[in-house]
């Protein structure tokens, strides 16, 4: 009888061994979470992103896991990768600013300045006062040849931070490059001018061409 009642107890004792295999296996997510988080502060960025990317496959719906993915892959130079799981976190978590401003600054890198202009310009819809995100989008301004525009957006950087350096810079390169605009513009639309022809000249021999400017 013994016997028997053991054999009965068998299939259960099997249920409850497989369910502590089981357990057992499952990964340990915040060891992992805290691995991403120590790879990150140390540089490690390629393992962060491996622990990160392991993360959000697990938990898919976490907006601030995709977040730090994106994060680590751009802190990586995977900008490209980085730019695919920024979108996706933006989905989930539209009203991020880091989001938005980083998503414009790997387009940057990307020499996509038409795209980061959208992006930036968010980033400082929801925060007007971030300065490096102003910066950012009047370089993308500047590269996609929106010069009046980034003028705009250096000259506001001057206004509250007088000491920017590269924010000066952006304004004499707005300043340069209109410049640049508006005399080919008056070539083309007076080409036959003598006064046209003597500002040629005038230019040409302030940068010491005065070959071309006798010509």
């Amino acid at each position: 009888m013994a016997l028997i009642m053991r054999r009965r107890c068998w299939p259960w004792l099997l249920v409850v061994l497989a369910a502590g295999v089981a357990t057992a296996q499952e990964p340990d997510w915040s060891a992992k979470a805290q691995q991403a988080k120590e790879a990150m502060s140390g540089g490690h960025f390629e393992v962060a992103a491996a622990r990160y990317r392991e993360l959000t496959q697990a938990f898919p719906d976490n907006p601030g896991l995709a977040m730090n993915l994106g994060l680590a892959l751009h802190s990586a130079s995977r900008y490209e990768e980085a730019v695919q799981q920024f979108q996706k976190a933006l989905r989930m978590q539209p009203k991020v600013a880091g989001g938005w401003f980083l998503l414009g600054v790997d387009y940057q890198r990307l020499n996509r300045p038409a795209d980061a202009i959208p992006a930036l310009r968010r980033a400082l819809e929801l925060e007007p006062q971030n300065e490096a995100a102003r910066l950012e989008l009047g370089d993308a301004l500047f590269q996609a040849a929106q010069y009046s525009e980034a003028l705009r957006e250096f000259r506001a950087i001057t206004a509250t931070s007088p000491r920017n350096s590269k924010a000066w810079l952006g304004v004499g390169l707005s300043y340069s490059s209109l410049a640049g605009q508006a005399f080919q513009s008056l070539q083309r639309s007076y080409a036959d001018s003598a006064l046209v022809q003597i500002l040629i000249a005038q230019s040409l021999a302030d940068q010491h061409q005065y070959r071309s400017a006798y010509q």
